[in-house]
């Protein structure tokens, strides 16, 4: 286990949170034992892949572990096609303080919302200004598509691993094999 885990114990155990959090989804369904279990593992872990095929659910763990985590704000970047679809997911399971960052220019101050949904461009584009504002405050970043990350010689990855650093959160979603 990382480091970290030797921070000060939550008020509310992740196990009470996460069943907190299922409640407040108010979900048609029951999540699999399997996917409650990954969603622990995750935010005991502070960095996860969830790596399931297409359908498995990966969307709906992510979010959970953001509601377990509880963080100052989650950031979810993925590619533009999947930005309406995470919004309207959001908004499902009732998940109101959920903003589109537009870039700089356009939406700064959405990057003050809890959920932040963005695209890897735009993360990646906007990056000095994001970590700025960001600079000293409790933030998950997730991110779907996650095999944008493959090469670490991307500016992608080189983004994502110093907004990251030693001590913030990381859940990494894909159906796609990626080493």
């Amino acid at each position: 286990f990382p480091a970290n885990l030797e921070r000060e114990a939550p008020t509310m155990n992740y196990e009470e949170r996460l069943e907190q959090a299922v409640i407040d989804c108010n979900l048609p369904f029951t999540p699999a034992d399997l996917q409650l279990e990954d969603v622990l593992n995750a935010a005991y872990c502070d960095r996860f892949l969830f790596a399931y095929s297409v359908g498995g659910g990966k969307t709906l763990c992510a979010t959970l572990v953001g509601m377990v985590w509880d963080s100052d704000h989650n950031s979810i970047i993925m590619p533009p096609i999947l930005l309406p679809q995470w919004q309207r997911w959001l908004a499902k399971v009732g998940l109101t303080n959920v903003k589109l960052f537009h870039g700089p220019r356009r939406t700064p101050r959405d990057l003050d919302a809890k959920w932040v949904v963005m695209s890897h461009a735009m993360f990646r584009d906007s990056f000095d200004m994001i970590e700025y504002i960001y600079r000293g405050k409790d933030v998950a970043l997730f991110i779907d598509e996650a095999q944008v990350l493959k090469s670490v010689k991307s500016v992608t990855y080189r983004k994502v691993s110093k907004f990251i650093q030693p001590d913030r959160k990381l859940v990494m979603m894909t159906a796609t094999p990626t080493s």
